[in-house]
């Protein structure tokens, strides 16, 4: 499956039906390996609770996600993102239907080129129903009905599965955006099953036709060969009396290929300015790239549908977005669990999502002890160091250079920013129970455009329009971003204290091609702790210096009347604690020790220094801003 996403989306895994389908196919080796391929996703009410926990031990690596028939979001969203949906949940629940069907027609829009989305479906046999009231009807006068003949118009609207099965039909049907619709239509379900939920329907559902639980998994187990083949019909009735012809069809010319077993990436700050700048990288170092193709990247974002996103699935194709936010702590921590790495370069001070990721990774490790350790790299950031000097010029031989080969926690205020959720991030790290491989990089005040490069401005709209084009997601720098609203939104081109402090600046592409090198380490199982991404030799940021020239800039465009810089108020300093005083007011030098015995270079801080950058992400952020209230 070269275009579309090797997922396979299960709403009933836990059921009667789908518990007995997933026992079936582990019977059969052929099935079973074909589906071992996908990542399995399987909808559950909880993750925690007894059935979930089976689940997982009879399918192990099952990513279960939180949610019911009514969270259709989140059900059309991974319709989209599947190469294959199995609907055992409830034959008669529209809107969930209709959001799967939503779904998969997203998803073959997207990949126009590539194979139609399966759907199977399971419905019932009582669509059939002649309505007799309870009457008894003579043999004779029976219908016997068969797939081969079948068709919905020939039957009452009012009959059971009726109208989802006509609204599954007309899809199947439809010629944009194509997808493939498999109904299968069993009759009364009887006995114990081998699955998670045994109970035998018939001693709660009153029915008239009957087939034997076990070989309605056994049906399923052939509809899945033949439609994975592209052999399958669309309609299959399963009648006990009467084999349909399904038995003795012929597998052969597979309509899908698929590649390895993929094992789950899960990504926080994919459309961000380091995490969008990480893929662009990781894409043009072709060992990465094609182990990092290995697995199913899943990223956590805001909106599916915003044009982040968009440019996200162009970036990566094939990845899997998740809506939720860091605030979603049960969802984050469900994907952690079922991840074999994730990448957190959202908020390195979140420590909510952050803790919820570590219980993930823990409950994981304890899932599979005999496994390797699941990954989690974090991006924290140089501010750890700072020395609180207040903005104060401190002597060049009284500044302390740090090295991350030498680099403690416990030698650092513990009020300095990320201090705390590192210190949580080191401590699971340590942990001997449920042990978990845990990265924290450190990268300095990063500068420069993601993937971008100096382009004449035209217009203020044109260039926004331009600067969108560009490959990263999230190419904006962010401290022109951060410091630029402020001056903005202040009056005042403001520094805490007198900004005479000075800050290790790192280029956002070097940013990106450090990850490159520790991802690749990580994966190779030689990876340590902790890495700083800074450049020594590289001209520092000075935020006085850079107060007075962003000043100008804004001033010239009329967003400050003053441009001339002082030191920001108590009024503006208090919102923002003694953190700001720690990332604006202190200073911070940093040696990449580490990458640099690795072999990675900051080539692009060296090309362009954090000065010549200023000028064009300041014309962006003034572009940006404009364009936002136009």
């Amino acid at each position: 499956m070269s275009s579309l996403q090797q997922q396979f989306f299960f709403l009933g895994a836990t059921g009667y039906i789908g518990s007995q389908f997933l026992e079936s196919a582990k019977r059969d080796a052929a099935l079973y390996d074909k589906l071992k391929e996908f990542t399995l996703v399987a909808l559950v009410r909880d993750p925690e609770n007894a059935k979930s926990k089976q689940l997982r031990e009879v399918w192990p690596g099952v990513v279960l996600l939180k949610g019911t028939l009514d969270d259709l979001s989140l059900i059309e969203e991974q319709a989209r993102n599947s190469a294959l949906i199995f609907n055992a949940a409830n034959a008669d629940h529209e809107p969930s239907i209709k959001a799967i069907v939503t779904g998969l027609q997203k998803g073959s829009a997207d990949h126009l080129s590539g194979p139609k989305p399966l759907y199977i479906h399971t419905s019932g046999l009582g669509t059939l129903s002649d309505n007799s009231r309870g009457e008894k009807v003579p043999a004779e006068s029976l219908v016997h009905h068969s797939e081969s003949k079948f068709e919905m118009k020939d039957f009452p609207l009012t009959n059971p599965h009726h109208s989802p099965d006509r609204i599954i039909h007309a899809a199947g049907a439809q010629k944009e955006n194509l997808i493939r619709a498999i109904s299968v239509y069993p009759g009364a379900v009887y006995s114990l099953g081998e699955g998670i939920t045994p109970d035998a329907l018939l001693c709660r559902v009153f029915s008239s036709l009957y087939i034997q639980i076990g070989d309605f998994g056994t049906a399923f187990v052939k509809i899945f060969k033949l439609a994975l083949e592209g052999k399958a019909e669309d309609d299959f009735i399963r009648l006990l009396a009467s084999p349909t012809p399904i038995w003795d069809i012929n597998l052969d010319k597979p309509l899908i290929t698929m590649s390895s077993l993929q094992r789950q990436f899960f990504f926080l700050g994919a459309t961000g300015y380091i995490g969008s700048q990480f893929l662009e990288s990781a894409k043009r170092d072709a060992a990465l790239y094609d182990k990092l193709k290995e697995f199913t990247l899943v990223a956590l974002v805001r909106d599916p549908e915003n044009a982040k996103s968009k440019r996200l699935r162009e970036v990566w194709p094939g990845i899997v977005l998740v809506k939720g936010t860091l605030d979603d702590l049960s969802l984050i921590e469900e994907h952690a669990r079922n991840s074999a790495l994730t990448f957190n370069a959202a908020n390195a001070d979140h420590e909510p999502s952050i803790k919820a990721i570590i219980t993930g990774l823990q409950k994981q490790s304890a899932d599979h002890p005999s496994g390797p350790k699941p990954l989690y790299i974090h991006t924290s950031g140089l501010g750890i160091l700072s020395d609180n000097s207040r903005g104060e010029k401190v002597s060049a031989e009284s500044l302390v250079h740090y090295s991350d080969a030498a680099f403690k926690l416990e030698d650092l205020p513990p009020t300095n920013p990320h201090h705390s959720p590192d210190t949580i991030i080191h401590a699971a790290g340590a942990q001997k129970e449920n042990p978990i491989r845990a990265i924290s990089v450190y990268p300095g005040a990063v500068y420069g455009l993601g993937e971008g490069k100096k382009l004449r401005l035209d217009s203020e709209k044109a260039f926004i329009e331009r600067m969108n084009t560009l490959l990263g997601v999230t190419p904006d720098a962010l401290i022109p971003r951060v410091l630029g609203s402020l001056y903005v939104q202040t009056g005042v081109a403001g520094t805490w204290g007198p900004g005479h402090n000075a800050l290790s600046v790192i280029h956002i592409k070097d940013v990106g091609s450090a990850f490159v090198k520790i991802f690749k380490l990580a994966l190779e199982g030689k990876a340590e702790d902790d890495y700083f991404i800074a450049d020594q030799k590289a001209e520092p940021l000075i935020p006085k210096r850079f107060a007075e020239e962003l000043g100008k800039i804004l001033h010239a465009h009329d967003l400050l009347k003053d441009p001339e810089h002082k030191p920001f108020p108590e009024a503006v300093t208090n919102n923002f604690g003694e953190i700001g005083w720690s990332v604006f007011g202190g200073n911070f030098w940093a040696i990449s020790e580490r990458l640099s015995a690795e072999g990675w270079e900051p080539t692009e801080t060296a090309k362009l220094s954090v000065w010549d950058s200023l000028p064009l992400e300041v014309e962006h952020f003034v572009a940006t801003y404009k364009a936002s209230r136009t």
